[in-house]
């Protein structure tokens, strides 16, 4: 994770800071192999479940995505990875389709089998099981956000959004019995605010007698204090659950605090004997970055309970859990070398997803055009999280496509600067469209993309000419999932029309 081109956690001397990923990771479920951590979780572009491994929980290499075929027309979110006997699985939601379950035999290699329906989809008004409560979830999305456990019994069991639980067969891949509901919601206090009492994020483990629940409640965007981790154990996985007296384990007390929105939370034990709580959070003034991982200490008392530690804030310089740093060699700049796609690069839309739009040729990437516009054509997007950043690339589009450079949110908010047919325009579709044009003598040229602190600017540069600021900047720290819908922003390269557009030597650097 180099320095100038992303945040690093590992601050050396054996201590980390907060994020230990600097960029939209949220929904995160870690794994303990051994002397080995897996970490997957919800990803904002496809390829989707990227498997990242570690030796100290702080530092982390991208491994492989475990979906890569849009024919599945599965992405997945809110993942739970755990290892049964020699086979590992990854139980996943799929937006309102219900939840599904993927097995492999080796993680590090990967070679997932296809995602298999659990069939627990979207539930009728009429059909909705015995001790549903709307105000804990809309049962019309369907079960969401599993979590695996093998209960007191031998059997197996997955727990799901609103406090139910159904039980599964032996080899984890069917559903065998009825949602039964087994645990009611922390009582959040009134004058908090929420978005919801939403019972999702499920996350179990097991130590001594007891079995642990972590859960999310709150809400997940919304105000800083709505989204929460909240625990309750049992000594049966049919209950009765007792909720911690800690409760919340985590969560933002106000805005005035720099992490908001701090949920969706799972607990381990490391290889000394320490335990650690990671969670996703929102960094205030950067909600347009997407949800974030952190991680805290945490401690048992007397009683069998675990708690943050007093004293200890997320923002601190804290100690670093035992363990050697793996390397971690992706990085955002690419000379588009090829053979094939770097593991950086994703889509904001699975149906786009094709190798074959992704063509090696003439020293670069030659990006395929389709669609009228940006918002319908190839756009290739990079998940990053810098506050700061300045990017690089020459392109070349061919006759009658537009290729160009700038930042994506969604369909109706972006940035972008085009060049197609000599000409040069900066777009803003949430502003009404095109507000810059300018014809050039040219075929190819430089862009430059430059946001600090949440102001962009761009700059162009013909054949050896000098770099021209376009005076047309933008402020973008509203876009985000409480303004448009959609999260986060992402650095994007994009082509559209018929042909393709030659892209050569992207260049990122962090300026923090």
């Amino acid at each position: 994770m180099p320095l100038e081109q992303k945040r690093k956690a590992d601050l050396g001397n054996g201590f980390y800071q907060n994020p230990i990923f600097n960029f939209d990771k949220p929904d995160i479920t870690v794994l303990r192999d051994s002397t080995d951590y897996y970490l997957t979780g919800s990803h904002s572009t496809f390829p989707s479940l990227p498997i990242y491994h570690s030796r100290d929980l702080v530092n982390w290499e991208l491994l492989y995505y475990a979906i890569t075929d849009p024919s599945y027309g599965v992405w997945g979110g809110a993942p739970d990875l755990i290892k049964y006997e020699d086979t590992y699985y990854l139980y996943l939601m799929n937006g309102g389709n219900g939840i599904y379950v993927m097995t492999c035999t080796d993680i590090r290699r990967g070679n997932w089998s296809a995602p298999q329906p659990l069939h627990l989809g979207p539930v009728g008004r009429e059909d909705w099981p015995e001790g549903a409560n709307p105000d804990h979830w809309d049962y019309n999305l369907g079960f969401i956000d599993p979590g695996h456990v093998v209960g007191e019994d031998g059997k197996r069991y997955l727990f799901v959004s609103g406090g139910f639980m159904v039980g599964l067969s032996d080899d984890g891949l069917r559903v065998v019995t009825k949602p039964r509901k087994v645990y009611e919601p922390w009582p959040i206090p009134d004058d908090w605010f929420i978005e919801g009492y939403y019972i999702e994020a499920m996350s179990l483990f097991k130590r001594g007698e007891y079995f642990y629940l972590m859960a999310a409640q709150g809400g997940t965007f919304g105000p800083a204090t709505g989204h929460m981790a909240i625990s309750m154990r049992s000594k049966s996985v049919f209950g009765p659950w007792e909720h911690s007296p800690y409760n919340p384990i985590v969560h933002a007390g106000s805005d005035e605090e720099p992490w908001w929105c701090r949920g969706h939370a799972t607990v381990l034990e490391d290889t000394e004997g320490n335990w650690w709580i990671l969670y996703h959070a929102e960094e205030k003034g950067y909600r347009n970055h997407g949800r974030k991982t952190l991680m805290e200490p945490i401690a048992w008392d007397d009683k069998g309970w675990f708690r943050v530690p007093d004293g200890i804030r997320p923002e601190d310089k804290l100690k670093k859990p035992a363990g050697e740093a793996v390397p971690d060699t992706l990085a955002f700049s690419d000379t588009f070398t090829g053979p094939s796609l770097g593991l950086q690069w994703g889509v904001p839309r699975q149906s786009t997803y094709d190798p074959r739009n992704y063509v090696f040729r003439d020293s670069g990437l030659a990006l395929k055009a389709f669609g009228s516009s940006l918002d319908k054509g190839d756009i290739l997007v990079l998940n990053n999280g810098d506050h700061s950043y300045r990017m690089i690339v020459e392109l070349e589009p061919e006759t009658g496509v537009a290729g160009g450079m700038g930042l994506y949110l969604c369909p109706q908010c972006y940035i972008s600067l085009e060049f197609q047919n000599g000409e040069l325009s900066l777009c803003r579709p949430a502003r009404g469209g095109a507000f810059w044009k300018k014809s050039l003598h040219a075929t190819r040229l430089q862009m430059a993309l430059t946001c600090i602190r949440n102001n962009v600017t761009f700059q162009y540069r013909e054949e050896n000419g000098e770099w021209q600021h376009i005076r047309f900047d933008t402020e973008i720290s509203t876009w985000c999932q409480d303004s448009f819908g959609a999260v986060p922003v992402h650095p994007a390269l994009f082509s559209y029309g018929s042909g393709s557009t030659i892209f050569r030597n992207f260049v990122y650097k962090g300026l923090e």
